[in-house]
């Protein structure tokens, strides 16, 4: 008997520690971005504090990585969650002030590897 295929969810709370970083050169914030081909991910933080993101569109393999110029980043306000669509770039999550800083993580796809390429 064959099965269907079965999406696989995981959800769980990450913390995550802050790096240090200039707020105002965006582009130097960012020396290593992620990258998951078959991975959906939405990240919200728990603390009510704002926090940062960076994305650069989905380039279909991890051998085409995006260059600094291509990333945008953006302030999730509190309360706000990320979907970042399997295959899409990005650098973060950011933060200022405290030490570290809790989030929800939803997965859809499973824990899959993810790749990670250093920016020039």
């Amino acid at each position: 008997m064959n099965r269907p295929e079965v999406t696989r969810y995981n959800f769980f709370c990450t913390r995550y520690k802050r790096i240090p970083c200039a707020w105002q050169a965006c582009q130097s914030w960012f020396r290593v971005i992620w990258f998951s081909a078959q991975v959906t991910q939405c990240l919200g933080a728990i603390q009510p504090a704002p926090w940062f993101l960076a994305v650069a569109a989905p380039s279909g393999s991890v051998e085409a990585w995006p260059q600094p110029a291509d990333l945008r980043a953006f302030r999730i306000p509190h309360g706000s969650f990320v979907k970042l669509h399997a295959g899409t770039w990005h650098a973060g999550p950011l933060f200022a002030g405290s030490p570290h800083m809790d989030f929800f993580n939803l997965v859809r796809g499973g824990l899959g590897k993810c790749e990670q390429a250093r920016l020039s």
